[in-house]
């Protein structure tokens, strides 16, 4: 492949990302003279909402509830290597002075080996725990819940088995000429 090719397919990429964008209005149109049947429709639309929205307070309710135990779950786990960490650090240290000790009695502190290992035992220095955030997992559990829009398609459904007529409309709202 050219590069002028390659420029291409790059400026090609860059562009398709900068059209203009739109967005989709309804409007709805009641060509039925009875009411009772849009009436119906509008209940149905709300008693849905109304169960989505409980669907969802729930899920976000038990993603608290797993985030939290998680989190209580992953503590326990936490002190536990937090001991195990300290201990390693004490064991370094407790080598590192007795090899200072005797480096400096032996007075072989330049020689070159030796400089090799004293970097060598602080290059093993063990790694720190992280503390958990119960913030992080609580708001990595509910991720998984979300809030559907399926209601509105039932509704469209049921107003247009009224006989009665929805109108999209197309909006640029940016990048428009």
């Amino acid at each position: 492949m050219s590069y002028s090719n390659l420029l291409l397919i790059i400026a090609a990429f860059f562009m398709t990302g900068c059209g203009p964008k739109y967005v989709i209005k309804k409007s709805y149109h009641s060509l039925s003279a009875s009411n009772w049947c849009i009436q119906s429709c509008q209940e149905r639309l709300e008693s849905c909402e109304k169960r989505l929205r409980l669907e969802y307070d729930n899920c976000l309710k038990l993603a608290q509830i797993r985030a939290k135990e998680s989190y209580y779950n992953g503590l326990e786990l936490y002190k536990r290597e937090l001991k195990d960490y300290k201990k390693s650090l004490i064991q370094l240290q407790k080598v590192f002075d007795s090899y200072s000790l005797a480096s400096s009695r032996l007075c072989t502190c330049k020689d070159e080996n030796d400089k090799k290992l004293l970097r060598a035992l602080q290059a093993i220095k063990p790694i720190a725990p992280k503390p958990l955030e119960l913030e992080k997992i609580t708001s990595y559990t509910i991720l998984g819940c979300k809030l559907s829009s399926r209601c509105e398609v039932g509704f469209e459904a049921c107003f247009s088995a009224c006989g009665d007529k929805i109108e999209m409309h197309r909006f640029c709202i940016s990048g428009c000429n």
